[in-house]
């Protein structure tokens, strides 16, 4: 995957950070910038863990891509 702006090494950092402290199979995450690059990511690999996943985000026209996992 290219990550030429770093959003995909931010994400996964975070979610590798939060799956430190919480079983994320067992968590709701509310992701904040949810519509923006690291925000859909974070969206993404939090489903990929098992996480219940909310989004917001002040574009309410915005649309993530789709989640895959």
């Amino acid at each position: 995957m290219m990550d030429s702006n770093g959003s995909n090494t931010t994400a996964a950092a975070t979610v590798l950070a939060a799956s430190r402290h919480l079983d994320l199979s067992k968590t709701t995450a509310v992701v904040l910038g949810g519509t923006g690059p690291v925000g859909s990511r974070v969206a993404q690999l939090l489903l990929q863990q098992g996480a219940t996943v909310r989004l917001a985000s002040r574009s309410l026209g915005a649309q993530p891509p789709p989640a895959q996992g």
